[in-house]
């Protein structure tokens, strides 16, 4: 029985498998619906290695190699990792570690978990893709005033640019927030620290990246014929707990543990443990 359920208002029929099959909160439905799963988007979704532990030859490896949950799987089939896509993946750090010749500088450069790695190896970064690394703010003074060393300048490197990536960052709203008239509102529309910002300036919003935002779902309710009913499907916000069926999964054992804790020998142990006499209680 799923403990999730889609929200009240988001319409089913609309739904993409492409990108449900990738959507970490919808195991239960893509359970329900095996035929329709897309294995390649499936491969990286990190709340389905039951699934694909089952199905070793339905996964696509490169897309299990940025898979955070697949580390115990990668180790073990080295030679099928695909090594720009493992560079993304923040808990292959220790494995890139022992295979430098093989990172992707690029992709490591937006990972959050290779920050000391990074750090180790200045030259290496791809500046860009490190201003989306949420991990990285303390690296930015010199990336956007462009005093750091090891910055490659030329007609491509501008403001216009530098905002763009910074807009993909969660940890850069400050910066944002002084910058406005820099804004990539199509970046920054997916960012999940971006929606007090965003609600300032609706008419700004690119309602697709925003379908992806998983902050921004009472917005999305209330403009629904704005929704990217693509990209909301792989939108982890659109289910929410099923408490009614939580607490139909629970009720079997409610009968169960209410015995255990309230058997005459546990009262027992219990009143003797703390000298408690029931018989100085006063009711009224």
């Amino acid at each position: 029985m799923p403990i999730y359920k889609l929200r009240d208002w988001i319409i089913y029929k609309n739904l993409d498998w492409d990108c449900l099959s990738s959507n970490p909160s919808a195991i239960f439905l893509l359970e329900q619906n095996i035929s329709l799963v897309n294995w390649k988007r499936m491969s990286a979704n990190k709340n389905a290695i039951e699934l694909l532990e089952k199905n070793p030859d339905k996964i696509c490896w490169s897309e299990l190699s940025r898979n955070p949950s697949a580390m115990h799987i990668l180790t073990k089939n080295t030679r099928k990792i695909n090594w720009s896509e493992l560079s993304k993946n923040p808990n292959a750090i220790g494995l890139l570690e022992k295979n430098k010749k093989k990172i992707d500088w690029l992709y490591l450069s937006s990972n959050p978990s290779a920050i000391n790695l990074l750090e180790a190896n200045c030259a290496n970064i791809h500046w860009y893709f490190l201003l989306s690394n949420p991990s990285a703010n303390h690296m930015f003074k010199d990336i956007i005033n462009k005093s750091n060393p090891y910055l490659t300048l030329d007609d491509s490197w501008n403001i216009k640019h530098i905002y763009n990536f910074l807009c993909y960052n969660k940890n850069a709203m400050s910066i944002l927030y002084d910058n406005i008239p820099l804004i990539c509102w199509s970046s920054l529309s997916t960012n999940p620290s971006a929606k007090e910002l965003l609600e300032q300036n609706i008419d700004r919003i690119n309602w697709r990246g925003l379908s992806l935002n998983p902050s921004c779902m009472d917005i999305l309710e209330k403009n629904i014929s704005q929704v990217d009913w693509i990209n909301i499907s792989a939108n982890p916000e659109i289910f929410v707990l099923d408490y009614k069926a939580i607490k139909e999964r629970i009720q079997p054992f409610v009968e169960e543990l209410m015995m255990k804790c309230y058997h005459p020998m546990r009262v027992e142990r219990y009143l003797n443990q703390y000298n408690y006499d029931i018989g100085d209680d006063i009711y009224e």
